[in-house]
C-alpha cells in the first residue's frame, strides 16, 4: 500500500519509522504547505515525491491511503477530502473536534467503502489487551485512575506570548484533546460509555486548558482521567 502523509511533525517521523518495518507498505509522498519542510522529511525517509498542493497529492493515482497528522481542527477537513478522492484514511488522535464531524466521516467512509482508522495507540498495545483479558480477576471495580502528564515542548512559546497550535483553542488544542484522549480511550474501551462526564480544567488566559481532570460516573464506580501539559498543574 502506498501511503501519503499530511503533516511533518515529530509524530509523523514515528509513523514513517513504523511504516519502514512493514511489508507491503511504503510512503509514496509527503505533503506540507512549505516545500522546504516537506523535502526535509522526505529526504530523511527516502521519499521521492513531495507536494505543497493538497488536491494535487490526493489526485495522485499512486496514493492509496493518507495518514493525517495536521493540527486537530483540520483533521475533519483533510479526512473528508481524502475520502472523497477515494483514499483510505489513517487519522491521528483526536479523530475530529466533535462528534458531528466524526459521524459525517464515518458515513462518508461507508458510502465510499473505504477504511477510516484513528491512530490511537493505547487500545492496541499488548499490555492493554492483557488488562482487558484479566480485568475480571480484580473483582468489583470501584475506582479507576488514569494520569498522563507530559511537559509540552511548546509551553515556553505560550509563556512568551505566542500561541502554538497545541495551545490554540481555534485549532482544538489543549490538554484534553492532545493527551487526555489517551486516557479516555483507555477507560471507555474497558468499561463503555459512562452515565455522566464532568471536566474541570486549569486554563491559560487565552482559554485553553493546560491541565484538567475528567470524571466518569458509572453505575457503581467512578473513573478519573488527569492530563497535564505544563510544568505544574
Amino acid at each position: 500500500m502506498n501511503i501519503a502523509t499530511i503533516g511533518t511533525g515529530i509524530i509523523v517521523e514515528g509513523f514513517l519509522q513504523a511504516v519502514e518495518q512493514l511489508d507491503g507498505a511504503s510512503c509514496h509522498a509527503v505533503y506540507s504547505r512549505k516545500e522546504a519542510t516537506a523535502k526535509k522529511l522526505a529526504d530523511k525517509f527516502g521519499v521521492q515525491t513531495t507536494y505543497t498542493d493538497l488536491t494535487a497529492m490526493l489526485e495522485d493515482p499512486h496514493v492509496e491511503a493518507v495518514y493525517i497528522a495536521s493540527p486537530n481542527r483540520l483533521h475533519s477537513e483533510h479526512a473528508t477530502k481524502a475520502l472523497k478522492h477515494g483514499k483510505h484514511v489513517i487519522c491521528e488522535k483526536p479523530f475530529t473536534s466533535n462528534v458531528k464531524e466524526l459521524e459525517a466521516l464515518i458515513a462518508l467512509a461507508k458510502e465510499k467503502q473505504l477504511l477510516l482508522f484513528e491512530a490511537i495507540t493505547t487500545v492496541h498495545m499488548p499490555n492493554y489487551h492483557l488488562i482487558k483479558k484479566h480485568l475480571h480477576q480484580l473483582g468489583k471495580i470501584k475506582l479507576v485512575q488514569c494520569n498522563y502528564s507530559q511537559y509540552s515542548s511548546k509551553y515556553n512559546q505560550l509563556l512568551a506570548g505566542e500561541t502554538p497550535n497545541v495551545f490554540n483553542p481555534e485549532f482544538s488544542g489543549g490538554a484534553l484533546m492532545d493527551i487526555n484522549i489517551y486516557n479516555v480511550h483507555f477507560i471507555m474501551n474497558l468499561f463503555g460509555s459512562p452515565e455522566q462526564v464532568r471536566y474541570q480544567a486549569n486554563r491559560h488566559p487565552n482559554g485553553i486548558d493546560t491541565s484538567g481532570v475528567l470524571t466518569f460516573t458509572y453505575n457503581d464506580f467512578i473513573a478519573t482521567s488527569v492530563a497535564v501539559r505544563i510544568q505544574a498543574a
